[in-house]
């Protein structure tokens, strides 16, 4: 028997004698192996509560399985003993237990079964039931009545998130800060998951990666570009704070995040069960202030009154990661975030963004130019050298933004001085 933490232990079919050694209080058998109804009859001549529940490998391990396995957990007296044939299976619960108990996501939920050394670590088939456990399922719940298309994709290169979202229904599909390079890789998931992409969404003007908008509105000249109407961008349709974007029967509602930059905003599912914040609010981060109107005063407000008021169960999909976090909630970035959460003032936040002294993004000269542009590298190089005028042959159908989009481009100029985009 191995001990998980100071009230749940597992092991396999040979740990009766440790069972009564370490006095545990109830037993959970993962039958029906013949070791684990001989273990049975052990606890029931001890008569210590027991629950058993019925855990196969392969086929067994889904949501329903695991959900019975920690209802029998939550009922039954500590310290509990779980116990399979082998104890891989058990070690495996109980690392779905301390994870969701603990609230945390699935790597580190890896990282601490690897330094306890459990053994379900060791087959594949158990190591993703764990995670499928553990990391938020976004959109699961929320989601039953229409259902959603969603996924998570990651661009290494800039450490940045794009995101999927679509209607199952009518078929129509929104990305969310999706990156030049990427085009290939989002268009050929579209089209195998049957849906058809209606809006490009980004969260602001990005400095650190070329948005891959104008390159998707190439390839599908149905598809809108949506930018808010502060960044001084181009794009199909300006976003005001509670513009509703709606893509068959689902829809995002806007609310305007600034402080990274002046033009942030951010993307609350229907449901009010996720919310996409780009760089304005990370896992346990925040993205700078130092760069296109950015200011910590404003973020500061911004996170507080617009995000950090949504449902404490609301999940956090944020716009960068860097340290292998996929997603948070509301609640756990309002009692954690070292730098916006609890105990940290106004001022005390000002304070830190002022010390970070970060380095310039490599890409800034090239990504906010082009980004003005919806992504559109070579018309932002045009109007640069004075080639092409700001204001002819724009892709917009928003009138307002041909002079925003010249006043933008000599403000943040090749060559610009004034500080980084990136999300740290």
């Amino acid at each position: 028997m191995r001990k998980a933490t100071d009230t749940l232990y597992y092991g396999g079919a040979d740990c009766f004698t440790a069972a009564q050694t370490n006095d545990v209080h109830s037993v959970l058998f993962l039958v029906p192996s013949e070791a684990a109804r001989i273990s049975e009859e052990y606890a029931l001549g001890r008569k210590i509560p027991t629950q058993r529940v019925l855990v196969e490998a392969p086929s067994g391990l889904s949501h329903t399985v695991a959900a019975s396995c920690l209802a029998a957990l939550s009922i039954l007296p500590t310290p509990t003993l779980i116990v399979c044939a082998s104890g891989n299976r058990a070690s495996a619960l109980a690392a779905i237990a301390v994870g969701q108990r603990s609230g945390w996501g699935a790597q580190t939920t890896l990282e601490w079964a690897l330094e306890n050394r459990l053994p379900f670590l060791g087959t594949q088939g158990l190591r993703n039931w764990v995670v499928s456990m553990v990391e938020p399922a976004p959109l699961a719940a929320p989601m039953e009545t229409r259902g959603l298309v969603f996924r998570q994709l990651f661009d290494a290169g800039s450490s940045t998130f794009t995101y999927l979202l679509g209607d199952p229904i009518s078929g129509e599909a929104v990305l969310i800060d999706p990156v030049l390079g990427k085009v290939d890789r989002d268009l050929g998931l579209i089209n195998e998951l049957g849906l058809h992409l209606t809006m490009a969404l980004n969260t602001h003007v990005h400095a650190d990666h070329v948005s891959a908008t104008s390159a998707l509105k190439l390839k599908v000249p149905s598809c809108k570009s949506a930018l808010a109407a502060t960044s001084g961008g181009a794009a199909d349709i300006c976003l005001e704070d509670g513009d509703r974007l709606a893509f068959g029967g689902r829809s995002l509602t806007v609310i305007p995040t600034p402080g990274h930059t002046a033009g942030c905003v951010s993307f609350l599912l229907d449901t009010r069960k996720a919310v996409f914040t780009g760089d304005a609010l990370l896992v346990r981060g925040c993205g700078r202030t130092d760069f296109q109107g950015g200011s910590a005063s404003t973020l500061y407000t911004s996170i507080h009154t617009r995000i950090f008021t949504l449902p404490h169960d609301c999940i956090v999909f944020p716009g960068h990661d860097y340290n292998g976090h996929t997603s948070s909630t509301v609640g756990e970035e309002a009692r954690l975030n070292p730098r916006l959460g609890v105990g940290r003032s106004q001022g005390d936040f000002v304070g830190i963004m002022a010390a970070l002294q970060l380095a310039r993004p490599v890409l800034m000269d090239v990504a906010v130019p082009a980004n003005l542009w919806d992504g559109d590298a070579e018309r932002a190089a045009l109007v640069a050298a004075g080639v092409m005028e700001a204001g002819r042959g724009v892709p917009t159908q928003c009138a307002r933004c041909n002079k925003a989009v010249e006043d933008g481009l000599k403000e943040a100029g090749v060559g610009a001085a004034s500080g980084g985009a990136g999300a740290l």
